[in-house]
Formats: structure tokens, C-alpha cells, sequence
């Protein structure tokens, strides 16, 4: 998969109480006890076979006249396949890293079929910018990356100004949020103004501006990305955060 996600790290609850979890799901999910298999023991599964391939769905955003198949294979790789409906899939021999490459791949190939050249740029730059993101998605279930959230946020934030596609400007969007909570959750247990707390990361004077649309973007990690069961605690956090309200921000 390209990473290992780190229970307690994410979510604060301990590895063996979360797999106790896990495993009381699967037991009540047929469908996901075959893929806890697939990335665990292979009990099932043929192990290390490219070609053994569990399928997780058909895509049904596509064309009817166009059959899309996504599955997991024993390699642990996620691939695509196309065709016409009611034939026998031919699982494109690419495999990926995680399902949204897949899918993105797969709609690339989607829009060649149909002669979409923008479709298919559109596609094809998404891939690219899915391919930066992944390394953000890496670090944050590791919590290996020892840098300070504000210069973690000027380099996402430059990534964010730089995609092309609307897929990677979505991703790259969630990606600076998530950081701009990270830095006003810091700043309230500092108990410093928003301004000051990125001044003392960044070491150059922060205009009143950017503060406050990092804490509007930290507003809108809590409500778009958060388990509504945490909101409420998280938009509390929020409220404490001091910042300066300037009359006038362009």
C-alpha cells in the first residue's frame, strides 16, 4: 500500500483495542472480512499472484456501452479493467498504489476511448498531482515528519497554487486545511495569537490577513474532513484561537 497507518497516531486509540474493533467489524461484513484478508494473512487469497484478483465494484459513473471494474490483487496492488458489459473483463496489466490512482487511471483511459483529449488531460494531470499528494497522505499516518506545521503548510500551500487539475486542487485543498488546523490548535495551546504563532515558525512578520484565512481554512478542515462526533469539541477549540480582525483584508 506505500504506507503503514499507525492506529494510535490518527485516531489516539491504541493498536490492540482498534484491531479488536476491526476484527468485530469484519466478522458482521462479508465484504470487508475479504479485504482485511487480502492485506493481512491471505488466508484466501492467492498470495503474491498478480493475476488472483478480488473485485471491489463496477464504476457507475461510466458510459453503459463501457464496462469499469476495479479490484485488489494478491500483490496487494490495486488495478482496473474495461470492457463491454456481459463479457469477460481484461484487467489492464498496470497496477497502482492506492484505489484513487486506479481510478484516475482508469477514467484517462475512459476518455481516450471516447476521443475526450481534454477529459483525458484533465485525467492524466490529476494522476501527476495525486502522485505529490501521496507523500502528504504518507506523512501524515506515519507522524514521522519532524518539521514544524507552518513551513509544512508555505510548501503545501505552494502545491496547492500549482495543480491544474480540479481532482488535485480538492486534494491539495484538504491537504492545507488540515495543516492550517494543525497550526491553530497549536497556537491555542500556546496561548498565542494566530499571527504571532506563525511568526514564530516562519521568523517573518505575518499580516492579519493570512492569520485569518488560516483559520478560516482551519474552520473548514473541521467541518468537511472531521468525524461529526468531533466536530463540536474541534469548532470549540477554534473559538479560542486569538487573532487580529483588520477592517480592511484584500
Amino acid at each position: 500500500m506505500g504506507f503503514d497507518f499507525c492506529p494510535r497516531g490518527v485516531t489516539g486509540v491504541r493498536n490492540p483495542l482498534f484491531m479488536a474493533c476491526v476484527k468485530a467489524h469484519v466478522e458482521r461484513s462479508a465484504d470487508d472480512e475479504a479485504l482485511f484478508d487480502l492485506f493481512t494473512m491471505q488466508r484466501h487469497m492467492h498470495a503474491g499472484d498478480p493475476g488472483h484478483i478480488l473485485v471491489l465494484g463496477r464504476d457507475p459513473g461510466a458510459d453503459p456501452a463501457i464496462c469499469v471494474l476495479y479490484g485488489v490483487d494478491g500483490q496487494r496492488h490495486f488495478r482496473f479493467a474495461i470492457g463491454s458489459p456481459g463479457r469477460e473483463p481484461t484487467w489492464n496489466r498496470q497496477d497502482y498504489p492506492d484505489f484513487a490512482s486506479a481510478w484516475l487511471a482508469a477514467w484517462a483511459v475512459h476518455a481516450l476511448i471516447r476521443d475526450d483529449e481534454a477529459g483525458r488531460r484533465e485525467f492524466e494531470t490529476a494522476q501527476r498531482e495525486h502522485d505529490a499528494a501521496r507523500a502528504w497522505h504518507q506523512r501524515h499516518f506515519h507522524r514521522c515528519d519532524a518539521r514544524p506545521a507552518i513551513p509544512l503548510y508555505a510548501d503545501a500551500h505552494a502545491h496547492l497554487s500549482g495543480c491544474r487539475s480540479e481532482f488535485g486542487r480538492s486534494e491539495f485543498r484538504a491537504i492545507v486545511n488540515k495543516l492550517a488546523f494543525d497550526i491553530a490548535r497549536m497556537a491555542v495551546q500556546r496561548h498565542m495569537a494566530l499571527a504571532d504563532a506563525m511568526k514564530e515558525g516562519d521568523g517573518r512578520d505575518i499580516h492579519p490577513c493570512m492569520a485569518n484565512t488560516v483559520r478560516r481554512r482551519a474552520r473548514a478542515y473541521v467541518a468537511t474532513c472531521l468525524d461529526p462526533l468531533v466536530r463540536a469539541e474541534m469548532d470549540a477549540l477554534l473559538d479560542g484561537v486569538l487573532y487580529h480582525r483588520p477592517r480592511r483584508c484584500v
